[in-house]
């Protein structure tokens, strides 16, 4: 079967890769890494992270958001939430925290809330973002915008319409920027402040560094997106990376090539690197270069693994998180590398959920004892096998499911040891047709589980038109008749389904007629049906489609292909 990755009426099915299982129509939902915006101290005994994850222990929200972590030896705690200054309309963009930024001591912790309501009232027409400082228990407000805050705890840049540099030792602001400055340019360098309270960006058309309430500009030809802490070097794209010392206007190569500057360390020598395959991926190899050396030492991930964000304490311990759903710590002098703590367990279906239906989906992990801890829609699913890192299951007949085009939307979870719940929102359908697979051993007519007339043999060849076939099918939802979760149909009852199956055989133009569609006696969760093939001229057959009724009249297809 079809692993949950079909794209059709110009919607997404999305199986991502944070603690996942599908993504489905009808609620926004901001795909990406489980783990991001890794910032660390320089002993690397505090990390922080953002995700859309929530511990085990913590209440469920009605939306999606992103919030903020604290990694340490107590473990992963929620550190800061956007909470009640969400939206209180029914939608959300699902931010949240984000951009967090820890001084190196931990002392001090700055990150902006975005997407909340800047008058706490109807919040129709003030959304916006809010920049936050914490210190310990304090929990500082420094006004509308997003904040970035320099390394030594000292100096934090506020951007709104204007831009303006806050002096958090003695209380002073300057503004340094207004919004006719700006305008020109919407994208700054990432990292535009640094510990002596420079700050590099664009005015207008000129690049230029701020220092002590002047602004110089600089000759640099290249895309310049970061500021090093100490406010001495510049960092460059061009068709390489440069390392540009702002003094001499000493140009150093970097890395070949295009490369995404994970973090760099406070003076500047380190840099943390990901290196993207294609131009359309997240992530990808991770390099830790020494920029004085030249020196480069790849960070060994697991096969097929990337890495999305990461933080540097010092210039040995590199913190990683990647497209598998870790974190992990490398020591460049010990030369180890350790995950923090487990992944959330990372499931595909390879069909819809349906009720009464089975299910298969393959793990990121190995399942066992996992009875009565799928939970769909809250509710245990009746698990029918399970081996490795693969397991099967019959979705309840009493789950709650209205859609065809548009599923209700229901929280799936799966078991694991991780401190997150390995959980999502996904959509159950009450009819969604899928053929199932032949066996990958067995020699089948388009690779599906179709059979000849009287069920003795699996089709081999394709049907003569007129000709009578049989199948075996998932997602064809309530039969007539009480049916009970995890039993088998009985032998001599029939129990047809009470929607209409309606098929197709391209490139044939009419359907198959649909002399029976129901629950296949003996099986769990499993349907069968039979067709008679259409009198069309014996065109070669590529692929089957079954078209889904909507409420409104609509219907869609579903593909099946070899």
């Amino acid at each position: 079967m079809l692993p949950r990755k079909i794209c059709f009426l110009g919607l997404l099915w999305l199986v991502e890769a944070i603690p996942a299982v599908a993504q489905y129509p009808g609620l926004p939902v901001r795909s990406g890494p489980a783990f991001s915006e890794l910032t660390a101290t320089d002993d690397g005994k505090s990390l922080f992270f953002t995700s859309l994850q929530i511990l085990r222990r913590e209440p469920e929200g009605r939306f999606q958001e992103t919030r903020l972590y604290r990694y340490d030896s107590d473990g992963v705690t929620l550190f800061a939430e956007r909470g009640n200054l969400a939206p209180k309309n029914g939608f959300s963009s699902n931010d949240g925290v984000a951009a967090p930024q820890v001084s190196a001591d931990g002392q001090t912790v700055a990150y902006t809330l975005q997407d909340i309501c800047l008058d706490g009232r109807k919040c129709v027409e003030s959304i916006g973002q809010e920049a936050v400082l914490q210190r310990g228990s304090d929990i500082v407000d420094l006004g509308h915008g997003s904040v970035q805050l320099s390394r030594n705890g000292r100096w934090a840049l506020i951007r709104d319409e204007s831009m303006k540099l806050l002096d958090l030792q003695s209380g002073t602001a300057a503004e340094i920027a207004n919004a006719e400055d700006l305008q020109t340019r919407y994208f700054q360098p990432s990292r535009m402040i640094s510990s002596d309270g420079s700050v590099l960006f664009w005015r207008g058309d000129t690049l230029g560094i701020w220092r002590a309430g002047k602004f110089t500009p600089l000759d640099l030809p290249g895309n310049v997106i970061r500021l090093s802490d100490d406010g001495r070097k510049a960092f460059m794209q061009t068709e390489d990376l440069f390392a540009v010392d702002l003094a001499t206007g000493v140009r150093t190569q970097v890395a070949a090539g295009s490369r995404q500057i994970l973090d760099v360390t406070a003076d500047g020598r380190f840099l943390l690197l990901a290196k993207s395959e294609r131009w359309f991926n997240v992530g990808g190899p991770v390099d830790l270069v020494d920029s004085v050396t030249g020196e480069s030492e790849r960070i060994s991930l697991e096969d097929g693994e990337s890495g999305t964000s990461g933080a540097l304490a010092g210039g040995d311990v590199a913190f990683i998180a990647t497209t598998s759903g870790r974190i992990v710590k490398f020591s460049r002098v010990a030369g180890t590398l350790d995950t923090l703590f487990p992944p959330a367990m990372q499931c595909e279906l390879s069909n819809a959920l349906v009720p009464g239906s089975f299910v298969s989906m393959t793990c990121s992990q190995d399942v066992k004892d996992w009875e009565g801890r799928i939970l769909v829609s809250n509710e245990p699913a009746t698990v029918l096998t399970h081996s490795d890192k693969n397991v099967s299951f019959q979705v309840s007949w009493e789950t709650l499911a209205n859609g065809y085009a548009f599923p209700s939307l229901i929280r799936f979870q799966v078991p694991g040891d991780a401190p997150f719940h390995a959980e999502t929102l996904t959509g159950v359908f009450s009819f969604y047709p899928e053929f199932i697979k032949a066996d990958p051993a067995e020699k089948s007519w388009l690779g599906l589980k179709f059979y000849n007339a009287d069920w003795s043999a699996l089709l081999t060849a394709q049907p003569r038109p007129g000709e009578i076939i049989n199948a075996y099918m998932t997602g064809l939802g309530r039969v007539n008749g009480a049916m009970q979760t995890g039993v088998p149909a009985p032998d001599g009852v029939i129990a047809p389904i009470r929607e209409t199956l309606k098929c197709h055989f391209s490139p044939q133009t009419q359907p198959a007629e649909t002399i029976f569609a129901g629950l296949a006696p003996g099986m769990i969760g499993i349907y069968q049906a039979t067709f008679r093939m259409p009198a069309d001229d014996s065109q070669v057959m590529t692929s089957a489609s079954c078209n889904v009724p909507t409420a409104g009249g609509v219907v869609f297809g579903v593909p099946a292909f070899p």
